[in-house]
């Protein structure tokens, strides 16, 4: 069976200023996301003759809706996007060098 596919959408804050509405808590929330709610594993495509049988493979994608100040941040070179795009980036091609 093909895995299921997901496709994540997170509205995250609107603006840098952490005391303006509520962007604090959004800001908190989602760095807690990225560090906790996203795996590097997530949209590896099961290859053939790796299936387990269990046919719960799901691969998921993520759209991150923000405003140019607040992705700007989140997607600099030392961003917390930036820094799991990375982490994932070296497990796969760690994974490939194993593999």
């Amino acid at each position: 069976m093909p895995p299921q596919k997901t496709l994540v959408i997170y509205s995250g804050p609107t603006s840098m200023n952490r005391h303006e509405d509520k962007n604090g808590i959004y800001h908190d929330n989602m760095v807690y996301f990225l560090e906790n709610g996203i795996s590097c594993n997530d949209d590896n495509i099961p290859m053939r003759g790796d299936d387990d049988g269990d046919n719960n493979d799901v691969i998921v994608k993520y759209v991150f809706v923000l405003t140019k100040e607040v992705a700007d941040y989140y997607t600099s070179p030392n961003g917390p996007i930036t820094k799991i795009r990375d982490k994932c980036k070296a497990a796969a091609t760690q994974q490939q060098h194993q593999g």
